[in-house]
């Protein structure tokens, strides 16, 4: 034990004591009145002061360690479940957008394979009607041939009306939206790809100037569009070199914030660009084409705007718009 420590927590109990033995000594002569020697009495008295004034300066220093033992553990105790607290919200945030990312992709998709389904479709009910006339010009007497003919067509319009209904159930979905803080949604997107940043040696900056900016969007689905504007950029930056990437948010017209998403990458041709956001349209070797058609989606179900900026060489900023609460 650190001797000057023990002096410095137990002075007041030490000083207490001794001040306790020096009345004893003071109070000894009274003593010898009694017929008590005063200079063993004083001392016996005075020393049994101090005695117990260090076994007591012990005893609390003692006591105290134990407490402070118990209250640093106590606080482990609380940092353990905060930081459990926080990796179990992240960890649901990523089921989340995970969850809203199969959904809309579902649904891109779907939405792609009914206008490229409709279109063949619609030429076969072409084909049957122009042959059916064709049939009924050349006076063929074959019911067999017409009632065919007949279910081929009813058939047809049949796949028309559910890809029709198809497409207007896709269109017509609708985001749950809420009041939320769009730096808030920034900052919980950049705690999943702090890792990705780091194995790929980037930077990150921020320029949020709309602190408090709140918009009325779906947290996860404007999340999920966050996230995949952010892992396009980083995709686009080669590994191993220091290149940066750059997070803006700011009041965009009366009424609107916007994010910007802003890389250092290879930037994009002159002859994708009209391309970029259209389904299964990808410039990855492994891609599917649909990130950027379902982030514009979701941006536009939310009556805002997506857009890109871009030169070769340079780098490529991504604009997202949002109404303001």
């Amino acid at each position: 034990m650190n001797i000057k420590n023990f002096l410095r927590k137990n002075r007041v109990v030490l000083i207490s004591f001794f001040l306790l033995g020096a009345l004893g000594l003071f109070l000894a002569p009274f003593l010898s009145k009694v017929g008590t020697s005063w200079l063993p009495a004083g001392i016996s008295l005075g020393s049994g002061f101090v005695f117990s004034g260090i076994l007591s300066g012990f005893f609390f220093t003692w006591v105290g360690r134990k407490q402070m033992h118990r209250g640093v553990s106590r606080q482990l105790r609380t940092e353990l479940k905060e930081k459990e607290k926080r990796h179990e919200s992240i960890r649901r945030l990523e089921m989340d957008l995970a969850h809203i990312w199969r959904v809309n992709t579902i649904g891109e998709m779907a939405s792609g394979l009914a206008h490229e389904l409709s279109q063949p479709i619609s030429a076969i009910g072409n084909y049957v009607q122009a042959l059916h006339r064709l049939a009924e010009k050349s006076d063929l007497q074959e019911p067999l041939f017409f009632e065919s003919i007949a279910e081929i067509s009813k058939e047809t319009s049949r796949a028309a009306n559910f890809i029709q209904n198809l497409r207007s159930f896709i269109k017509n979905r609708r985001p749950q939206q809420t009041n939320e803080k769009i730096n808030e949604i920034i900052y919980e997107i950049i705690a999943l790809i702090t890792g990705e940043l780091k194995s790929n040696g980037l930077s990150l900056e921020l320029k949020l100037e709309a602190s408090h900016a709140v918009v009325f969007a779906d947290r996860v689905q404007i999340g999920q569009v966050i996230l995949n504007l952010l892992r396009n950029a980083i995709e686009s930056m080669a590994k191993g070199q220091s290149f940066k990437l750059i997070i803006e948010t700011a009041y965009e017209m009366p009424g609107f914030a916007r994010v910007s998403v802003t890389d250092e990458g290879c930037g994009i041709s002159e002859e994708h660009r009209d391309q970029i956001f259209e389904a299964l349209f990808t410039t990855k070797a492994n891609g599917m084409g649909l990130g950027l058609a379902i982030s514009k989606s979701i941006v536009e179900a939310h009556s805002g705007r997506l857009w890109m900026e871009s030169q070769l060489g340079i780098g490529t900023t991504f604009h997202m718009t949002l109404p303001l609460a």
